[in-house]
C-alpha cells in the first residue's frame, strides 16, 4: 500500500524528504481535472463528499493526531508534529447563512410607509403605531395610508350646492361655507321680469306681458349656397328657428334655434336641405325678459317651442 502525505514530500521509500511551510484545511483529491467554475464554486466552502471526490480532509477535530477523511472509502489520516489552528481560519463554513439576532429595539424599517419607529423584536422587525395622515384640512378630504406611498389625500370636498343665490367656498378648518349674494336668477316663471337673490332665495320680480308675436311678414329668398330670411315688425331683439321636414313624413315640429338676438328684419342661413327634404323656419320677439309665441297652427294653438333660444330667461 502507498503511502500518502499531505504537507510533505517522500521519497521512494516512503521517507519524508521535505514538509509544507504553511497551514492546511479543507483538503480535498478529485479523480478528474475540476473546470475553473467548479473550483471557484466550492472554494470557499465545505464539501464532505461528491462525485468524483476520492478523498477529504476537512480538519474539523480541532486537536489530537487524528484527521477523518469524509469521503468514501474514509482514509484517515494520522497527524505527525502539526499544530491545530482554531482562530483566524479562512474557510466560511458550511455554505448556509448564519444570523445573529442584533439587540432588542434596534431601529429598523419593515418597508411598510404606514408604520412608524419600527423596532427589532426577537430577530425580526416589527412595525410600530401609525402615522398621523390627517393634515387638518377638511377640504381635501379624508386621508389615507398607502403601504408603499404613506399618506395620501382623499377625494376634494365637493361644496356646490347648485343655488345661484350661494357663494360656496371651502375653509380648511370648517369645510363648506356658504355667503348669501345678490345676483340676478331666475325664479322658474318667465311672466316675471328681474328676479334677484335676496336671504338666500331668488325673490320674483315684476310681472310683465309678453311680447307681442311676429306678424306675417316672414319670407324667403333664395341665396348663393344657402337662404336669406326676412321680416318686417319692428322693434326687436329677434330669435330665429330653423326646422325641418319632408319625405313623406307626419308633419311635426322639430326646429330649433338658428339665431338669435338679431336686432335687424333679416337673417341668413347658409345650410341647404337634405335631398327630399326642406327647412321651415319660425321667427319670434324678446324682450328684456320674455320671448313671443312662435305664431300659431292652423287649429289656433300656440306653435310649440321646445328648445328655445334662450335669451329670454
Amino acid at each position: 500500500t502507498a503511502l500518502n502525505s499531505l504537507g510533505q514530500t517522500v521519497d521512494s521509500l516512503g521517507v519524508p524528504d521535505g514538509y509544507f511551510g504553511g497551514d492546511l484545511d479543507e483538503v480535498r483529491v478529485w479523480n478528474y481535472a475540476r473546470s475553473e467554475a467548479e473550483i471557484q464554486a466550492d472554494m470557499n466552502r465545505q464539501r464532505t463528499m461528491g462525485s468524483g471526490l476520492l478523498g477529504r480532509w476537512g480538519f474539523e477535530e480541532a486537536s489530537g493526531a487524528f484527521a477523518a477523511d469524509s469521503a468514501p472509502p474514509a482514509e484517515d489520516g494520522t497527524i505527525e508534529n502539526g499544530a491545530w489552528l482554531t482562530a483566524g481560519l479562512p474557510l466560511a463554513g458550511t455554505n448556509s447563512c448564519e444570523y445573529a439576532a442584533v439587540p432588542q429595539a434596534t431601529p429598523c424599517s419593515d418597508a411598510n410607509a404606514c408604520t412608524a419607529d419600527d423596532r427589532c423584536d426577537a430577530g425580526l422587525c416589527v412595525g410600530g403605531s401609525a402615522p398621523n395622515c390627517d393634515d387638518g384640512n377638511v377640504c381635501n378630504g379624508v386621508e389615507s395610508c398607502h403601504p408603499a406611498s404613506g399618506c395620501v389625500a382623499g377625494a376634494p370636498l365637493d361644496c356646490d350646492d347648485d343655488d345661484a343665490c350661494t357663494d360656496d367656498a371651502c375653509e380648511p378648518l370648517l369645510g363648506c361655507v356658504r355667503t348669501n349674494n345678490e345676483s340676478a336668477c331666475s325664479d322658474g316663471d318667465s311672466t316675471t321680469c328681474g328676479d334677484v337673490c335676496e336671504g338666500g332665495m331668488c325673490i320674483p320680480g315684476m310681472p310683465v306681458a309678453e311680447p307681442p308675436p311676429v306678424n306675417e311678414s316672414v319670407r324667403l329668398a333664395k341665396a348663393t349656397g344657402g337662404t336669406v330670411i326676412l321680416w318686417n315688425d319692428d322693434p326687436g331683439p329677434f330669435n330665429v328657428y330653423r326646422g325641418v321636414r319632408g319625405g313623406g313624413a307626419v308633419w311635426a315640429y322639430d326646429h330649433t334655434c338658428l339665431a338669435t338676438g338679431i336686432s335687424g328684419g333679416v337673417a341668413s342661413d347658409g345650410e341647404v336641405p337634405p335631398t327630399s327634404r326642406l327647412f321651415y323656419y319660425l321667427v319670434s320677439r324678446v324682450d328684456a325678459c320674455r320671448e313671443s309665441i312662435l305664431g300659431q297652427a292652423s287649429s289656433g294653438a300656440r306653435v310649440p317651442n321646445e328648445t328655445p333660444c334662450g335669451a329670454a330667461p
